[in-house]
């Protein structure tokens, strides 16, 4: 019966930090998507990630990420 419990709390936490972590990646979305809002280091090297594998340049790479968010 303990066993039981505490896998159930252990997948509660985890629920807690996964809903954390979304949240969290949909505000980075939501910043890249605001043109007017200047892109920190990690955000232009992510940027760069996606505009190297796609073959395409960061201002291509920014608009094919508008829109996107992740549901919670």
């Amino acid at each position: 019966m303990g066993i039981i419990i505490a896998l159930t709390a252990i997948a509660g936490i985890c629920g807690i930090i996964h809903r954390w972590l979304l949240e969290r990646d949909n505000k980075r979305l939501a910043r890249l998507e605001n043109e007017s809002v200047p892109l920190s280091e990690s955000d232009l090297r992510k940027l760069q990630k996606t505009a190297d594998m796609e073959g395409i340049d960061i201002a291509t790479a920014r608009q094919l990420q508008k829109g996107y968010r992740f549901m919670i």
